[in-house]
């Protein structure tokens, strides 16, 4: 149910052919944790996966595969104000 697996199965399995076998997980650290434990390979970002490419517990699979993008929104409830770590965090360059 996460958009990037949503992203996965939309723009890259067609270029893939399909998998023999596929183990679903239910949070972006455990699916980083099988990866870093041999259980296969995943489609995260690189954020999620920094620490683990640093520690050369993971590699970047260079591909002709197509780029993935998504679009993230910011909403909010009219009703709350924002805190400011969130003012800071909306003010940061692009």
């Amino acid at each position: 149910g996460s958009g990037t697996g949503e992203s996965v199965e939309q723009a890259l399995l067609p270029h893939l052919g399909g998998f023999d076998e596929r183990l679903q997980l239910g949070s972006t650290e455990a699916i980083k944790q099988g990866a870093v434990a041999g259980l296969g390979i995943t489609c995260l970002s690189h954020s999620t996966v920094r620490d683990q490419l640093e520690l050369a517990r993971l590699v970047a699979l260079s591909t002709t595969l197509p780029p993935l993008s998504r679009t993230l929104y910011r909403i909010r409830h009219r009703g709350r104000p924002w805190s400011d770590s969130l003012k800071r965090l909306l003010d940061l360059p692009e």
